[in-house]
């Protein structure tokens, strides 16, 4: 996942996004964090990173995104907002537009998860994702090495999985 998280943040570098807000539970991996600050500086972007005190997945995740960026989000001068967690992205779009701003015409929002609950949602939610086509093949030929290999666990090979960019409706290009 650090790919994609470098990723997401090239990515609005490339629509021409200078100020950032980055959305994150403080228990990410700090991986994911060190990645995007270091992607951030060589791109010089001002990321301004939101460590927010909740669990990834937690039942409670899309109601503390529109709280976020109720008492937040809506305020800062970014131009665009990535966000790691599905759900924590759904509630940052409900509670900007709660607030007034307007995604992607005030705000961009890049997130990182399921595509395809990213698409069902209105406005869609751009993202980025491992395809999860790529996922399952790499995941099935592993097991069947393993298997022809008579389980032994160097037949396992790890191969990273190659993000890729889901343009929707949410990230707009800056001129």
């Amino acid at each position: 996942r650090p790919r994609a998280a470098a990723m997401m943040v090239e990515v609005l570098a490339a629509q021409g996004h200078r100020h950032i807000d980055g959305v994150l539970p403080k228990s990410a991996p700090s991986g994911l964090v060190n990645e995007m600050n270091q992607t951030a500086t060589r791109l010089k972007l001002h990321l301004e990173m939101h460590l927010l005190d909740i669990e990834p997945n937690d039942v409670n995740e899309f109601k503390v995104g529109v709280e976020f960026a109720g008492s937040h989000l809506h305020k800062s001068r970014a131009s665009a907002v990535l966000v790691f967690y599905e759900n924590l992205a759904l509630g940052i779009v409900q509670g900007l537009n709660l607030c007034g701003v307007q995604v992607p015409k005030d705000r961009s929002v890049l997130a990182y998860g399921s595509s395809a609950v990213f698409e069902a949602n209105e406005p869609p939610i751009s993202a980025v994702s491992h395809p999860i086509e790529e996922i399952g093949q790499i995941i099935a030929g592993s097991t069947i090495k393993w298997i022809e290999a008579d389980f032994d666990p160097e037949a396992i090979c790890v191969s990273p999985f190659t993000p890729a960019y889901f343009p929707r409706s949410t990230v707009r290009r800056i001129h």
